[in-house]
């Protein structure tokens, strides 16, 4: 069995962005039972490199999995205007392919990808139940879900799940899907 270690900006009591990714993968993705996913709540994106993330990892890696992936799942938020957060940005880009981690970034944030917009802090938990419950996971832009520069409301999910996963047959991942195959 393999395992896939999602690690999240949310927190486990809210697991906001852990919706928006499960449903995602659920929605989009063969279920695979050799894999087995699991989240890492993080509680800020600076906490990716913290003790307790890093030990949380290493205990998920002992339990006897053939391998284990780790995919740290991080907002942009503004590095184009925001120095401190264009190098934190950096440096966990940097941090993840030191480590051999997958990175999926959302520009600015997964609700500005899921939603077309940012939203409050005290909106995030009622728009991630919502997401899952009215299915809105099946009216999202796929293409803004295979990008691979940063770009407002778009992300790099699709790119980094289909590694891993198969996709279901309904669902078309060609990213040029107008451009002739010679």
């Amino acid at each position: 069995m393999k395992l896939l270690l999602f690690c999240v900006e949310s927190n486990k009591q809210k697991q906001t962005d852990w919706m928006y990714i499960e449903s995602l993968i659920r929605h989009l993705y063969v279920e695979d039972k050799s894999i087995v996913r699991r989240a890492i709540f993080m509680n800020s994106r600076s906490n990716y490199n913290s003790r307790k993330v890093q030990q949380e990892i290493k205990q998920y890696s002992k339990c006897g999995y053939s391998s284990v992936t780790v995919i740290y799942c991080i907002d942009t938020d503004h590095y184009e205007t925001d120095v401190a957060q264009k190098n934190e940005l950096n440096d966990i880009v940097q941090y993840c392919r030191s480590g051999e981690f997958e990175l999926v970034w959302f520009c600015h944030d997964i609700e500005e990808v899921m939603w077309g917009r940012s939203v409050s802090e005290k909106e995030k938990v009622a728009l991630a139940t919502k997401f899952v419950k009215s299915n809105q996971y099946e009216h999202i832009d796929q293409e803004k879900l295979r990008q691979d520069r940063y770009q407002k409301g778009n992300s790099n999910l699709v790119d980094v799940l289909n590694k891993y996963y198969k996709p279901k047959a309904k669902v078309k991942f060609d990213r040029y899907p107008n451009k002739k195959r010679s």
